[in-house]
């Protein structure tokens, strides 16, 4: 079936302040703020979803530390960014950058942007940009950098690999 755009029920519900959004989660005691920015049929926002979003141990640290507000990049609503300019969201993720769905926008305990992740991510990134943005390593490394420390080194899982006798 196509992708509908949706978001899981443990998105926050926003009312688009994501000034306030982000003031609530870090006077909540979380790491930071996630915006992620999808549309609706987008293959690789569905492989998100129902793949790296599926894994409860993901999700539950994901909750434990960051509030995360879904967006469409085509919604013409008024919102307030974390930085409180007043935009549209299709404006909003035009300055972000975020054409490209999935993207998602992390911002740390510092109310700045930590990460920009760009396309799908398998379970195991998307945990170590978890880790690195709730642990605020953001601040002292870059996010490759952090992932080629990783000890031991992160292993695709088998499905992750293709199976195609050319590649054998």
């Amino acid at each position: 079936t196509d992708y509908d755009g949706g978001h899981p029920d443990w998105f926050k519900q926003s009312f688009l302040d994501l000034d306030d959004d982000l003031d609530e989660a870090l006077g909540n005691g979380k790491s930071g703020l996630i915006i992620y920015f999808g549309q609706t049929y987008c293959a690789y926002c569905k492989a998100l979803m129902e793949d790296t979003f599926a894994k409860p141990d993901l999700v539950e640290y994901l909750v434990r530390h960051f509030d995360i507000v879904g967006l469409s990049i085509h919604d013409i609503r008024e919102l307030t960014t974390p930085d409180g300019v007043s935009m549209t969201v299709r404006d909003y993720s035009i300055r972000e950058d975020a054409q490209f769905t999935p993207s998602l926008t992390f911002f740390g305990k510092d109310r700045q942007k930590a990460l920009t992740l760009r396309g799908f991510y398998p379970a195991y990134e998307m945990r170590a940009a978890l880790e690195y943005v709730a642990d605020a390593h953001y601040q002292t490394m870059s996010f490759r950098g952090y992932l080629a420390q990783a000890n031991p080194p992160l292993l695709f899982e088998d499905e992750a690999l293709i199976s195609d006798p050319l590649f054998m």
